[in-house]
């Protein structure tokens, strides 16, 4: 107990323990930051992932292609920060989309940033286009930038988010039943910011059906590293 109490009085020496959380979410949306000491702060953010594509058509025979969004790009490392209030961003995940038309599109998430010190970039949408050979393009992955003269010399990492995966089939064979699948694009940092997926269905009938396999929304946090 006396060993707590004395850790506990050198960190209010240097007004604020080392390692305190300031901010720390998940849920996308704009916030504001209040910093409040000078000194170094670590700082994680994450974009959003990007939204799926599904398509599929049945004509005698079954033609579905699916593409899964990109995953959010993340960014990490110690930056000198003044005292103030910040405004943070947190990106939503990208809307997903289906249908059996010519072109169907996932949309781009929303990027993650933290004044003008980080921003990581979210994973892109998913595309596809239904013509002769087809057009399938996973979502591209997100990238990150960061204010260099803030940053403290050593501490940065930065991931770039993962490329979407794709998959199609075109039946010859009449009324056969296809499906096709694509897992959630996979985060790069905590399971933040992954890219949708899902599956799709073309049979006789004609029926459809497909499901969303959704992705995740950005993340940020920040803690106190020191003066």
């Amino acid at each position: 107990m006396k060993v707590f109490f004395k850790r506990l009085f050198i960190g209010s020496k240097d007004s604020l323990p080392v390692g305190t959380t300031i901010f720390e979410s998940a849920s996308a949306g704009t916030y504001s930051v209040e910093i409040p000491v000078k000194g170094k702060y670590h700082v994680v953010a994450v974009g959003a992932g990007g939204g799926s594509a599904l398509q599929c058509a049945f004509s005698g025979t079954a033609y579905v292609q699916v593409v899964a969004g990109g995953s959010g790009g993340c960014i990490q490392g110690d930056f000198e920060l003044d005292a103030g209030t910040y405004t943070a961003v947190i990106g939503a995940l990208g809307a997903s989309s289906y249908g059996n038309v010519q072109v169907v599109e996932g949309s781009a998430g929303s990027g993650t940033s933290f004044g003008n010190v980080v921003n990581a970039t979210a994973g892109n949408g998913a595309y596809i286009k239904f013509q002769v050979p087809p057009t399938m393009i996973g979502g591209a992955g997100g990238s990150s930038s960061y204010d260099a003269t803030r940053l403290i010399s050593g501490t940065l990492t930065q991931i770039t988010g993962k490329t979407g995966a794709t998959d199609r089939v075109y039946s010859t064979s009449s009324g056969r039943t296809e499906t096709r699948s694509v897992p959630q694009t996979a985060s790069v940092y905590g399971g933040y910011g992954a890219g949708s997926g899902g599956s799709a269905t073309a049979g006789r009938g004609p029926s459809y059906s497909h499901y969303f396999i959704y992705g995740t929304d950005g993340y940020l946090q920040i803690s106190y590293a020191g003066k």
